[in-house]
């Protein structure tokens, strides 16, 4: 019947790096977007604990005048070379004989020193031995050597070196490359090493970072003194190398140092070097000491940074760097903290920081705040808090404004961070203090987990979360100065952890692959004369090396495997070489995108803020990133987001719509959205509905009664009229609403008089007051804490999602995630995922899951009725297949195992001109 079945087998261990690199055969590597790495200090020993008598070799790399490790001069106190950056090494010959090679070394006076010699312009040995720096063969990475000095006509063989530019480079002048000492400390290489495949691909433009983890807690900055042997404030037993009493300021200066010299050995000039922190008061066997001695700024358990509170400090006498007397009572904590960080940075030479958990927000991995499950009463309290966050990004940015300060989420619904949580995303970048903003991702760290199993922080609801935070940050970036730039948008990708036990990249790599291109190829819609679209700027990787794999001694033992490399606890070279590939080319898809298929989810800012002023603690089932979590798990395609007031366009909307709480529209946007309807795309407008446009709910067929008083939450029967089948539903406070004559009503309240609508629909066009959760705080998708997800199952199959791809297959037990895109060149992108477990904190689920593979069948309809159509499928290498066009439908059969997806472009082929042909689509 024209259908295909495209066998896969899935591989159990990762491929060799060569096959895996096959895809770039298809897939053309590009320079695509920023990123960064996170790296634990926790593996690595001081310098001064190195044992540095051996010898480190000499690299050539391109020389640059940015790096300052590649700079050299004359020490005259024992005429020896010293690379300006660490001036305990120096150049040395261990042998003075012909072509012995030239080392780094621990500098001393008894070494060789080497002398400029004005006749032969050479580097000359410095004990009348007539031996000068030469090199042979050239090559990117190779060793110095040792050679006869010639005279000034340099007839022989070798290189010569000058000294070039201010401060001077030692470049070679037959080749202009020039001489970099490398790092002397061996786990910083390694890191170097091991990550290179990670920058390799990254353009002019893009940003390269190392993010260092040096004790996660803030007072590393406000305690800092100024002196760089102070005693680094933190207790760390699990790091006594890093902790007090063992470390100073200098320590780590040295460490940092090792690494910028490292990476201009390798030719990394750009690569940039930035800190994390977190504004808990303890984590993991860690405490703040600062914290402690500031209650009045921390609130919770466990106790988090307070931003609503942390305007005032009490009076101390401690000596910070800024503050050498301390602070008077009143004293802002935002203000200290910039202050500290613009010295410390400059003192540590950093780049970059990451507000992290606590810092950027109140963080917590799930729907609650400083208040609880809800903002508080007072609009001006919440405001007070929003502003906080606010004032610490804009005190962060304007004391080091050389710095890149990144925010980051708090791994759970970004309507609930502004509503609940109160970090207000769109405002912090329209201040302009904000360069980035990092999603917190770790999708495989809590639904991949046995002992956590949290789908609400899982795949798919990461992808809305990523959505929604997507539009503020464009409704924020047009509001910016220019001056300030664009605030960018990273997703993170969580690989293994450094201090717990989880291992997504090895358990379950098909659904990581699945997160790194959903979570790249996630759009943001622009029409008009803006007409574009926006997607991630750049990718976070945590991380780059675990400590708690090397020591086997696991803070949360949650799935312990000894993988690693030893003793720096590094991903293998092939894990590397696997994660690379995967995202230089989800990188290169979205470069060869010109349509994400699927509806288009309208955020609408005014909507929410009009709560959060006039009834903050109203629940008014909002929660639209958190709705589609689970919508999504049913094949419905939605992965692009727009903002409500650039309006509706019928070509740019033509998938479909998905609105929430839209209660002010104007006539033009009910207009254009009837208009849109009667070509039959799918709308479908959620929310509750007193806080819905009465002329939006008529286009739904529902009406909502407004004189009855509002009901409380409610969790019982429902009946689902479509499948007959009654389940348990959990919805917050409601108003009644009632659907018009001849309108299909989904679903009712089962044990309510003459039913109370929960779903109604009037053609292609839905309205539904959709789940949420008893417990907002637990934020899981148990049955007894969310109800059946059959209100979302229902939607998924009533309406028409997909424009020109169906799928078939996928059943309330079965779930799988489909999305599309089209091709500049022609042809269209699938995406598809089988990527729920039954896990449920060892409760019933929502979403109840056969833990088994699926066989579904994706039907392609286009207008061509004789185009073959060649079927590429990236997973682990290329794979091509041809099937042919049955009456305008091509008909591909996926077998998809459990924890996998699959990856597959669909090219129409033309027989007769051997072209592929773009009017098919």
């Amino acid at each position: 019947g024209g259908q295909y079945s495209l066998d896969i087998n899935v591989m159990t261990r990762l491929p060799n790096p060569l096959l895996l690199l096959s895809i770039l055969r298809f897939v053309v590597r590009t320079n695509a977007s920023d990123r960064l790495v996170e790296f634990s200090s926790r593996t690595l020993p001081r310098v001064d604990q190195l044992d540095i008598t051996s010898a480190t070799p000499l690299t050539l790399t391109e020389p640059n005048a940015q790096s300052e490790s590649s700079t050299w001069a004359l020490d005259l106190s024992d005429n020896a070379l010293r690379p300006t950056c660490n001036t305990q090494l120096c150049l040395s010959a261990e042998q003075a004989l012909v072509s012995s090679p030239v080392y780094l070394t621990t500098c001393s006076v008894q070494k060789s020193g080497w002398v400029w010699d004005n006749q032969t312009e050479q580097m000359r040995l410095d004990d009348d031995t007539d031996l000068c720096l030469t090199s042979s063969p050239i090559g990117i990475t190779h060793t110095v050597s040792l050679a006869y000095c010639s005279g000034s006509d340099r007839a022989v063989d070798g290189t010569y070196w000058d000294f070039v530019g201010t401060p001077s480079v030692l470049v070679s002048t037959s080749t202009g490359m020039a001489l970099h000492p490398d790092s002397v400390h061996s786990g910083v290489r390694s890191i170097l090493d091991r990550l290179i495949p990670v920058f390799a691909t990254a353009g002019p433009e893009d940003a390269q970072v190392l993010m260092g983890c040096f004790g996660w807690m803030i007072d590393l900055a406000i305690k800092f003194t100024g002196l760089g042997e102070q005693q680094l404030p933190i207790i760390n037993p699990e790091s006594p190398q890093w902790s007090t009493g063992n470390a100073t300021y200098s320590d780590l200066l040295n460490l940092l140092t090792e690494f910028r010299t490292g990476a201009a050995a390798r030719g990394l000039h750009r690569l940039r070097f930035g800190i994390l922190f977190v504004g808990w008061g303890e984590l993991y066997n860690l405490r703040s000491n600062f914290s402690v001695e500031h209650p009045e700024i921390y609130a919770g358990t466990p106790s988090s940074l307070s931003h609503g509170n942390a305007w005032h400090l009490h009076a101390d006498r401690y000596p910070y760097a800024s503050s050498p007397n301390g602070v008077v009572k009143g004293s802002s904590f935002f203000e200290l903290f910039g202050a500290q960080w613009g010295i410390l940075s400059k003192y540590l030479r950093l780049d970059a920081v990451i507000l992290r958990d606590g810092l950027s927000g109140y963080a917590h991995h799930g729907r609650h705040g400083p208040f609880g499950d809800a903002a508080s009463n007072n609009a001006t309290e919440n405001q007070l808090w929003i502003n906080g966050v606010r004032e610490l990004f804009m005190r962060t940015k304007t004391a080091a404004p050389h710095t890149m300060v990144i925010g980051y989420s708090q791994e759970a619904s970004a309507i609930g961070g502004w509503r609940v949580g109160l970090s207000d995303v769109e405002t912090l970048v329209a201040d302009g203090f904000i360069d980035a903003w990092v999603d917190q991702s770790w999708a495989g760290a809590w639904e991949d987990v046995p002992t956590r199993a949290s789908k609400t922080t899982g795949w798919s609801f990461h992808l809305m979360y990523i959505l929604i935070h997507r539009a503020m940050i464009e409704g924020g970036n047009r509001l910016r100065s220019a001056n300030a730039g664009r605030c960018k948008h990273y997703v993170l990708h969580g690989l293994f952890d450094a201090y717990e036990g989880f291992d997504t990249i090895h358990k379950v790599p098909l659904k990581l692959q699945w997160g790194v291109w959903a979570y790249s190829l996630a759009a943001l819609v622009r029409p008009g004369a803006l007409a574009t679209m926006r997607f991630a700027d750049g990718h976070y990787v945590s991380w780059a090396n675990s400590y708690s794999y090397v020591t086997g001694s696991l803070v949360n033992p949650l799935d312990n495997d000894n993988y690693l490399d030893r003793p720096t606890g590094l991903l293998t070279s092939t894990d590397i070489v696997w994660l690379s590939s995967i995202l230089d080319s989800a990188d290169a898809a979205v470069r060869a995108v010109s349509h994400v298929s699927g509806p288009t989810v309208l955020y609408d800012r005014s909507a929410l803020a009009a709560v959060l002023a006039e009834s903050p603690a109203d629940n008014v089932n909002e929660w639209i990133d958190e709705q589609l979590g689970v919508l999504v798990k049913y094949g419905v395609p939605i992965m692009k987001v727009g903002l409500i007031e650039d309006g509706i366009n019928t070509s740019l909307h033509h998938d479909g719509l998905i609105l929430s709480i839209p209660s002010n529209v104007s006539d033009e946007f009910i207009t254009n959205l009837s208009a849109l309807a009667a070509t039959g795309a799918p709308i479908l407008i959620l929310g509750r509905c007193d806080k819905v446009s009465e002329r939006l709910l008529s286009l739904a067929g529902a009406r909502c009664v407004l004189n009855e008083a509002l009901q409380p939450p409610y969790y019982g029967a429902a009946l689902f009229r479509p499948t007959g089948i009654t389940e348990n539903v959990s919805i917050g406070p409601y108003k009644r609403v009632k659907s018009w004559k001849n309108t299909s009503s989904s679903a009712v309240m089962a044990e309510m008089m003459n039913g109370n609508v929960l779903m109604t629909r009037q053609g292609n066009v839905a309205y539904a007051q959709l789940n949420d959760y008893r417990s907002p705080v637990s934020s899981n998708l148990a049955l007894s804490n969310y109800g059946s997800a059959m209100p979302h199952y229902v939607l998924a199959t009533e309406l028409s999602w997909a424009p020109f791809v169906r799928v078939g297959g996928v059943t309330f037990t079965r779930p799988i995630t489909l999305h599309t895109w089209q091709l500049k060149s022609g042809g269209v992108g699938l995406l598809v995922g089988n990527l729920d477990g039954n896990f449920c904190g060892g409760l019933p689920c929502s979403v109840p899951t056969e833990l088994t593979g699926r066989s579904i069948t994706l039907s392609l309809h286009t207008r061509s009725q004789s185009s073959d159509w060649h079927v590429y499928s990236l997973d682990f290498g290329v794979s091509q297949q041809t099937v042919g066009a049955v009456q305008g439908c091509v008909n591909v059969t996926i077998d998809l195992p459990r924890s996998a997806s699959r990856i597959y472009f669909l090219v129409p082929f033309d027989r007769s001109t051997s072209k592929t042909d773009y009017r098919d689509l």
